[in-house]
């Protein structure tokens, strides 16, 4: 049972932090595609991203969370202890995946997700976008170019694909995915 859960819980967390199936052409904003690839003035959000770091996915505070601990619920039979012990799995495996901000030798703007397994890092895709912000807290991003990485080509993200970032703080990084909700990310130290 344990194994089972683990698997599940896993792929979950895995599509949680690492997927968006947006894949229209216009964001959120109402920006065309061709807008996003033009350069937009700086704002807290988008100085934040440009100064690039490597954020942590924190379950506790994201979307997922009541779901997981729902289902964690559900596979204990009513035992708290497993449910907590299945929850806290998850957790643990949430703490080794994030994202990461940096600028490609072009000065575009890069966007990594990743991974960690058996101590290494393993990128799922890792993609330059072009970006424009919606106030001075959301930076929304296209995927352009060629990615890399595990994900890179697999259809999870397309071209074009809209990614949409709430930067409260320099702190902090709110990937909002409009199926999985609000996954948040702290700055690793």
């Amino acid at each position: 049972m344990r194994i089972f859960v683990s698997a599940v819980c896993f792929v979950a967390l895995t599509a949680c932090a690492s997927q968006s199936p947006e894949s229209s052409s216009a964001s959120p904003t109402g920006e065309t595609s061709e807008q996003l690839s033009a350069s937009t003035a700086s704002t807290p959000a988008l100085d934040v991203l440009k100064k690039g770091g490597t954020f942590v996915f924190a379950l506790d505070e994201s979307s997922p969370s009541k779901r997981i601990h729902d289902q964690c619920s559900a596979q204990s039979g009513g035992d708290a202890a497993k449910a907590d012990a299945c929850y806290a799995l998850v957790h643990d495996e949430g703490g080794r995946e994030g994202i990461r901000f940096s600028t490609g030798p072009d000065g575009q703007l890069v966007w990594t997700s990743y991974a960690s397994e058996d101590g290494k890092e393993v990128v799922l895709i890792e993609q330059p976008f072009a970006v424009t912000t919606d106030g001075d807290h959301v930076v929304v991003g296209r995927l352009v170019g060629t990615g890399r990485g595990r994900q890179a080509g697999a259809g999870v993200f397309a071209p074009n694909k809209l990614l949409r970032f709430e930067v409260p703080d320099a702190t902090t990084v709110a990937m909002i995915d409009p199926d999985k909700g609000r996954l948040v990310f702290h700055r690793a130290p």
